[in-house]
């Protein structure tokens, strides 16, 4: 999964009040320039651990779940979990879909027969 970072602040510079997104960016080798390839890693391991935690309480998450990071000294830290894709991370990543149709895709992921972890995304960058 391509690592994405968006742009909360309403003005230039990081300034003024936050926003639902004034836009996104990916890289084509799907880290970011302040990401380490162990970063990536241990996000998607916590992501994965989450939901195996689900499964193993008998409660198997199917569908999108997007976890919300913050980069800091120690690594990414965990700010949120939402069940939708990212506004407007989202449109970085179904860009990068490489497969072929995206609602066979969604589908397929919600009736349980893709697995998630094995969807193959393009090199490529996005904004």
């Amino acid at each position: 999964m391509p690592a994405v970072q968006d742009f909360k602040r309403a003005l230039e510079g990081d300034q003024g009040g936050n926003t639902g997104g004034m836009g996104s960016y990916s890289q084509r080798d799907h880290l970011l320039p302040f990401l380490r390839p162990a970063d990536r890693d241990r996000a998607i391991d916590l992501i994965k651990g989450t939901a195996a935690a689900l499964a193993s309480e008998g409660r198997p998450f199917r569908g999108i779940l997007y976890g919300g990071f913050m980069q800091t000294a120690r690594g990414p830290v965990l700010v949120e979990f939402n069940a939708r894709f990212g506004d407007p991370e989202g449109i970085n990543v179904l860009t990068l879909y490489e497969e072929g149709d995206l609602d066979e895709l969604l589908m397929g992921v919600a009736q349980g027969r893709v697995n998630p972890t094995l969807v193959e995304f393009r090199l490529r960058a996005t904004v």
